[in-house]
């Protein structure tokens, strides 16, 4: 502190108060830390979430001082205010740190009467903006532009990236799932297989686009690969059968009378896509392509086989495979083929007592199909009088079981020697040879 004063010749005495001035020749503490709360993995990258970025400095320091940035930062500076004497935030242009690769900053303060401290202790990341290459994407399992389906074998499937040129802290990611698919590589790689990709996780049905692209260690955002393009179609095709013509009831009998056939028609519809055609099967035989006719029906004319060679059961099944490869199938009916007629039946007995013809037939068996007689009983007129040449009838013996016997009253039959004939004709309409009664009956 400086004071002066000044005394006359007479005596007479003069003070004056002066300046004061502080010496101060010790420089500040250098600040204690330096601390980011973004930059979490030591990278700056090149999104455009570190286009700024804060640091913040921690020191003690008196309102006046200055805070200064250096290293890898030139031109960031504060003088601090009074509110600002133990900590301090920069706001960091990215572009500012230069060229991409390490980089070091410090802080130091400048007291208020010119004292430089020392330099913090430096605070390092790297500045990594490169972006990732751009990868491809296929798969053994599926062919892009194809089906996903509802078979055992898509419940899952791959995934292959390639031209990837990652490494080591590099990541790769799908997208277009649902679940999450990503692969940190432990070392340098250009190629990595999902090999578990999981069906459910394609989402609802219909078009789907895959996608693949690498995020780098320091968090740059490769660009997307081209799609790997799938339909997911899960819904197996619906198969109805829309009729049989003839109408035959399953496990009818029938036969082959000339040119007969059975007409069948199907209808296959499906959520996705059926281009057809379904197949049809006979007793689980070869595949049989059935034929378009509109919208979505198909058919197929099946020819009954002839000959009693070709007698049994005929099953039909049906199946029918979409694009996607879902597989749908349906029992259909089953016929009995029935070509050979009643055989090995004949006259047992064959009397008349008036005013009755009774004739046996044997060889009639329970379990044949034989189920009706067609019988004949003819007058050769030679008795005189009046009335019919002949009566005939069909009995049905559909229940019937052993040998058969009929009893026919011939009251308007014209009188004479009477024949007969009689053939078996089972349900389909086979008919059996004509057989005559090994006698002939007078009627007087």
């Amino acid at each position: 502190a400086f004071s002066f004063s000044a005394e006359d010749d007479a005596g007479n005495l003069a003070t004056l108060s002066g300046r004061t001035f502080v010496v101060d020749n010790t420089p500040p503490n250098a600040p204690t830390g330096i601390t980011s709360g973004e930059i979490i993995s030591g990278y700056v990258n090149g999104e455009t979430s570190f286009e700024t970025f804060d640091l913040t400095v921690y020191y003690s320091a008196q309102a006046g001082d200055l805070l200064t940035l250096s290293g890898a930062l030139s031109g960031y500076s504060r003088l601090l205010g009074t509110g600002e004497t133990s900590s301090y935030t920069f706001t960091i242009d990215r572009d500012d740190l230069g060229i991409d690769g390490p980089k070091t900053i410090y802080a130091g303060l400048t007291d208020i009467a010119g004292n430089v401290g020392a330099l913090s202790s430096g605070y390092s990341f790297t500045l990594d903006r490169a972006v990732p290459a751009t990868p491809s994407i296929g798969s053994t399992e599926l062919t892009s532009g194809g089906y996903v389906n509802g078979e055992d074998p898509h419940i899952s499937f791959d995934i292959i990236t390639s031209d990837l040129n990652a490494s080591m802290g590099d990541s790769v990611q799908l997208s277009g799932l649902s679940g999450t698919y990503t692969y940190l590589f432990p070392l340098a790689a250009s190629e990595y297989t999902f090999t578990n990709v999981l069906r459910a996780d394609l989402g609802s049905q219909g078009y789907k686009e895959i996608r693949a692209r690498i995020i780098s260690r320091a968090g740059n955002i490769g660009p997307y690969s081209s799609p790997f393009i799938v339909t997911l179609d899960t819904s197996d095709p619906v198969i109805t059968i829309s009729s049989y013509t003839p109408d035959y009831e399953d496990n009818s009998r029938i036969r082959q009378s000339g040119t007969d056939t059975v007409n069948i028609r199907a209808s296959v519809t499906d959520t996705v896509a059926f281009t057809g055609p379904p197949a049809l099967r006979v007793n689980g035989g070869s595949a049989i392509d059935m034929t378009y006719v509109s919208g979505s029906s198909w058919e197929y004319t099946w020819d009954i086989p002839s000959g009693s060679a070709n007698d049994g059961s005929y099953a039909f099944s049906f199946s029918a495979e979409d694009d996607a490869g879902n597989l749908a199938t349906l029992s259909g009916r089953t016929f009995v083929v029935d070509n050979t007629a009643p055989a090995g039946y004949s006259f047992s007995s064959y009397t008349y007592t008036s005013p009755n013809i009774i004739f046996e037939i044997t060889g009639i068996i329970e379990s044949s199909p034989q189920v009706q007689a067609s019988y004949v009983l003819t007058s050769d007129q030679s008795g005189g009088g009046g009335g019919l040449e002949s009566i005939n009838g069909i009995t049905d013996l559909k229940s019937h079981s052993g040998d058969f016997s009929q009893t026919i009253d011939i009251s308007d039959l014209h009188k004479g020697y009477i024949s007969c004939t009689i053939r078996m004709i089972d349900e389909v309409g086979n008919e059996g040879d004509e057989v005559t009664a090994p006698n002939d009956v007078e009627k007087k």
